[in-house]
């Protein structure tokens, strides 16, 4: 193939023969407009650890495997709580389950091809990393809440995962998520692998919020110690919208989860809290940026890392305040804590501002626990095992502040004790 190196064109061969194995289906027109594209883009980095290198190594050093499943069960992997839940499977959708007479949601499965590349390729990205998961796409889809209907249950997407043992399972998803003027919903995404084989899961996720919307955005990913969990968040928001965005971050070999909000119109608030619990030398990148267009608007950011036993965290957060931005109040906080030697974290915040009359701000600590309070907590009689894991759960706690459901909260603190696995606390 012109223009790329042996190890590309060896590479991409490889894609190719997993995207279209023994001829039997052929790759349609916006699979191949992708693939296309590749061609014209550099490629292969070898100077930059980015995504898409590790990507390519990874796919070159195992086989690529599309895992069958059958007569699957699911009851027991849900949250218990009341809601319109979707159920996805290795990448296609699996069953829909409506626990009230309420149907708010308008779902719908495009089919992709040329027609359709235009409309849906609406993020402006040109990398071979997005092209190369885009062409594995035969559908995406489409949600929609409608104008004025306040849900209120939330829409609830799981995401199961089950690899196999001898290959890496690719699985890649994309979906646009439109609430319409005056709407209010919950929405909860859950990722989860249900035995200990790697997967690849790669999420593009597109969420468009006109004037007076109301949005809790929940996160939770909660897979295995072999698995590779990439997202691309986009929120557009029109006027007077509010979203609280909450990210669990909980288990994983590797994630990488970009957020991205552009405010489009004025008088809109966005806020994130992120948690990342990389143990056992896991990677955990969290990456933010935010573009405030409009004046008048808000951003407030509060993300925590915790790691141990050769975990990584890496924290990167871009605010870009432009000109016709004034009166904007724009806020980054990133805390870490560090348990264990040959744990490490990095944090990169970053601040353009172009406009007057602003308020904008960042913070970072990076840290272990203090032997001072560890003193101080055994001096009332606490013994010292409890009184670190007190000092732990005043750290993350802060992360599950205004979860409004109860038993969310409960599933959530749970999982976090689950990651503390084989110690004598939990929370």
């Amino acid at each position: 193939m012109n223009g790329l190196s042996d190890r590309d064109n060896k590479f991409l061969q490889k894609w190719y023969n997993y995207l279209q194995p023994h001829e039997i289906k052929k790759l349609n027109e916006y699979q191949l407009k992708h693939l296309n594209l590749i061609k014209e883009i550099n490629f292969f980095d070898v100077k930059k650890k980015t995504t898409q290198e590790r990507f390519i190594n990874l796919l070159l050093t195992n086989s690529l495997v599309s895992t069958q499943f059958k007569n699957l069960k699911f009851d027991h992997l849900l949250i218990p709580i009341d809601s319109i839940k979707i159920i996805f499977v290795n990448g296609f959708f699996l069953k829909k389950i409506n626990d009230t007479d309420a149907d708010d949601f308008q779902i719908s499965f495009i089919p992709l091809s040329s027609k359709t590349f235009k409309k849906v390729n609406n993020i402006n990205e040109s990398t071979a990393f997005f092209h190369l998961t885009e062409s594995l796409l035969k559908e995406y889809i489409n949600i929609k809440l409608p104008s004025n209907v306040f849900s209120k249950y939330p829409l609830y997407l799981l995401y199961i995962n089950i690899g196999e043992k001898n290959g890496l399972n690719i699985i890649n998803y994309r979906h646009n998520i439109t609430l319409e003027n005056g709407s209010s919903t919950t929405i909860i995404e859950h990722y989860i692998n249900i035995n200990n084989y790697p997967c690849y899961t790669n999420m593009n996720l597109t969420i468009k919020a006109d004037n007076n919307v109301r949005l809790n955005h929940k996160k939770i990913v909660y897979s295995n110690n072999k698995s590779y969990h990439i997202a691309q968040n986009r929120y557009f928001l029109k006027k007077d919208v509010i979203v609280k965005n909450y990210n669990f971050l909980l288990k994983s070999k590797n994630i990488e989860n970009k957020i991205f909000v552009k405010f489009e119109e004025k008088n809109s608030n966005f806020s994130i809290k992120s948690l990342g619990l990389p143990f056992k030398n896991s990677h955990y990148t969290i990456n933010t940026d935010i573009s405030h267009n409009k004046g008048y608007c808000k951003s407030n950011q509060l993300h925590k890392i915790v790691t141990k036993n050769r975990g990584t965290g890496s924290f990167k957060g871009s605010i870009k305040i432009f000109k016709k931005a004034k009166k904007t109040n724009s806020k980054m906080i990133n805390h870490n804590l560090i348990l264990t030697k040959f744990s490490k974290v990095t944090s990169v915040p970053q601040l353009e501002i172009y406009a007057n009359n602003v308020k904008c701000s960042h913070g970072v600590t990076i840290g272990t626990i203090n032997k001072e309070q560890i003193f101080y907590l055994c001096s009332r009689g606490i013994n010292k095992a409890l009184a670190k894991y007190i000092i732990i759960y005043g750290f993350i706690s802060e992360s599950l502040y205004l979860l409004e459901n109860k038993n969310l909260n409960v599933f959530i603190k749970k999982l976090i004790i689950k990651c503390f696995s084989g110690e004598k606390y939990d929370f």
